[in-house]
C-alpha cells in the first residue's frame, strides 16, 4: 500500500500536470488498490430514498421528505411505496472471466414500540463480464393494511454474501416516513 501510495504520489507530484499517459497510469494503479481495499473496507449504504420512480444507478426521482403514503382500507394494502439505495464497497469475485457478487436484504418497519414488520428478499446475484463499482438496491411494496396513519421508521438491511473466503459483511440504515388516512376515490 505505501509503495502505491509512493508510486502515485511521485507521478502527481512529478508535474502537478498529468499527460494523458501518467494520468492514465495513475487511474490504473488507483483501480487496483481501490479493488484490494474494498474487500477490506465496510459495506456502506448511502442514497437512501422513497421515489416516485427509478430509472437505474443514481437516476431517480426522489419524494418530498413531507410526503405521507396512504394507509391501505380494510384488508387492502395501501400506497405503493418505492424505496431507492446505494451499496458502496460491494466485493465481487471473478470466476471464468465473470465478476459476481450476491447481497441478501432484508426491511423491517418499526413504529415507536419497535418492529412491527419485516420483509425479507432473496438474495440478489449481480453478475457482469466487467467489474462494477457502483450498485444500488430498489425494493417495492405497499402500506401494509395494518398500519395506522402515525410516524414510522423503514430500516433496510443488506449482507454480502456468497463469497468464498470471505467473512459476511452486513449494514444497515434507516429512513423516516408517515402514513395518513385513505382518501376516498371518485366513483
Amino acid at each position: 500500500m505505501v509503495e502505491f501510495l509512493l508510486s502515485a504520489a511521485g507521478l502527481i507530484l512529478k508535474n502537478d500536470v498529468l499527460n494523458s499517459k501518467e494520468a492514465s497510469e495513475a487511474l490504473d494503479m488507483v483501480g487496483k488498490e481501490k479493488e484490494k481495499l474494498r474487500k477490506q473496507a465496510a459495506l456502506n449504504l448511502e442514497n437512501l430514498q422513497f421515489c416516485k420512480d427509478i430509472h437505474g444507478f443514481g437516476s431517480f426521482d426522489p419524494l418530498t421528505s413531507s410526503h405521507g403514503f396512504q394507509q391501505g382500507k380494510g384488508t387492502q394494502p395501501g400506497e405503493k411505496i418505492m424505496v431507492y439505495v446505494e451499496v458502496e464497497n460491494v466485493h465481487c469475485s471473478k470466476d471464468n472471466g465473470v465478476y459476481e457478487s450476491m447481497l441478501s436484504s432484508n426491511l423491517e418497519i418499526h413504529d415507536s414500540n419497535g418492529k412491527i414488520l419485516n420483509m425479507a428478499f432473496p438474495p440478489r446475484i449481480d453478475r457482469s463480464r466487467a467489474q462494477r463499482s457502483d450498485y444500488h438496491l430498489t425494493f417495492q411494496f405497499r402500506v401494509p393494511p395494518k398500519l395506522q396513519p402515525g410516524l414510522y421508521t423503514l430500516w433496510v438491511s443488506v449482507e454480502e454474501t456468497g463469497i468464498s473466503g470471505q467473512v459476511p459483511r452486513s449494514c444497515k440504515k434507516s429512513i423516516d416516513f408517515k402514513v395518513i388516512p385513505s382518501t376516498p376515490q371518485p366513483e
